[in-house]
């Protein structure tokens, strides 16, 4: 339960019931699923948050001050706490906004899997520490 879930393109995913013959999981797309993600070659993180639609997530909380640019790449942060490992890639950043009065940044996140063409997803089994 709560191990990520992958497929060659990257996460899609996360176990949240485990059957004796099957599992469910919840899809990154979701409404209700968050991740921590960092903004690869770049010291920003932040929470991508699945925006109800394939393959569309919404980043929050990166600091402005941070250097994010239209095209970078998107991978799980692993920070403490997280029930991800650090540097599943998720997807690239297609569009950036900044409240330069909140000190904050937003982007938008076009996953790399492509959930509508699914065959095979491997669990990643993962004990996050502590």
């Amino acid at each position: 339960r709560n191990m990520p879930v992958v497929t060659g393109e990257g996460l899609i995913g996360k176990v949240v019931e485990v059957g004796e013959n099957r599992s469910v999981v919840a899809l990154l797309s979701s409404g209700t699923f968050r991740v921590g993600f960092s903004v690869v070659g770049t010291a920003a993180i932040g929470i991508a948050q699945g925006t109800g639609s394939d393959g569309s997530l919404r980043g929050s909380n990166i600091d402005s001050r941070q250097a994010v640019t239209v095209g970078a790449i998107a991978a799980t942060s692993g920070l403490a706490g997280s029930p991800f490992p650090p540097n599943l890639p998720i997807g690239t950043i297609t569009a950036v906004r900044t409240n330069e009065a909140a000190l904050e940044s937003t982007v938008d996140i076009s996953m790399f899997a492509n959930l509508n063409d699914l065959v095979y997803a491997d669990v990643v089994l993962w004990k996050p520490a502590g």
